[in-house]
């Protein structure tokens, strides 16, 4: 299983979540490209741990998307994931299957600020929504999300973790999910191919022993035990 991920700022979430894949012997870099628009700490990151790396640079979103595609398509790429401050377009997602981890449980919030917009709401559940990528911002069919519970007590540090570590399990669910064939997407829908579990804060939820094993350790050592696989 081959993929992409395009990146900009850190992508420590998305590096956080493949340190777990690695562990379970799930993906290697060997079989990832880091893709950027720009020279940023995640293309040294990806350097440094022997990830493949592309630098995109000096294009609109067109033309960087088309540029991706065929580095995407040289690399054999069977599908990717953004974490990226950009719009892609057409020319990447309607060719290779791509994916976005959104910091809202979809349909509510979407666009730029969506965990911003939810703590000034003072909403009591704060989400992420794993979803494709179409050409109507996060608005792509939904594949899993993650909710949480907000305590009275907890400040903007407190939501922010959660947040984090409900991409983080994100991540884990793409790349779980389909290297055990459980979904397709053809580029209108997502097509369930097998039953899954689901929890109270995780639909669906991951059930392999390493990666559950290994994710609970993660939510502990951060000190924010939010999901319940």
């Amino acid at each position: 299983m081959r993929a992409f991920a395009i990146l900009s700022g850190e992508g420590l979430s998305f590096f956080d979540a493949f340190s777990v894949l690695e562990a379970c012997g799930i993906m290697s870099p060997s079989n990832v490209i880091i893709i950027s628009d720009r020279e940023c700490p995640a293309l040294y990151i990806a350097m440094e741990r022997g990830f493949q790396t592309e630098l995109i640079e000096n294009s609109n979103n067109t033309s960087f998307s088309r540029k991706a595609y065929n580095v995407c398509s040289t690399f054999s790429a069977e599908f990717g994931i953004l974490s990226f401050s950009r719009l892609v377009t057409v020319d990447l997602f309607g060719r290779i299957r791509t994916f976005n981890v959104h910091p809202a449980l979809l349909p509510a919030y979407k666009g730029l600020g969506a965990l911003r917009k939810a703590m000034n709401d003072k909403v009591r559940f704060i989400g992420a929504t794993l979803h494709a990528v179409t050409e109507d911002v996060d608005s792509g069919p939904i594949v899993a999300q993650a909710v949480s519970p907000i305590c009275a007590d907890w400040d903007e540090e407190n939501l922010r973790r959660v947040s984090y570590i409900q991409k983080i399990y994100l991540f884990l669910s793409l790349f779980w999910l389909l290297g055990h064939g459980f979904f397709d997407y053809n580029f209108r829908e997502v097509i369930w191919k097998k039953s899954t579990r689901c929890t109270y804060t995780c639909n669906p939820s991951i059930d392999d022993p390493c990666l559950k094993s290994h994710f609970s350790y993660f939510q502990k050592n951060i000190g924010m035990e939010c999901l319940l696989l």
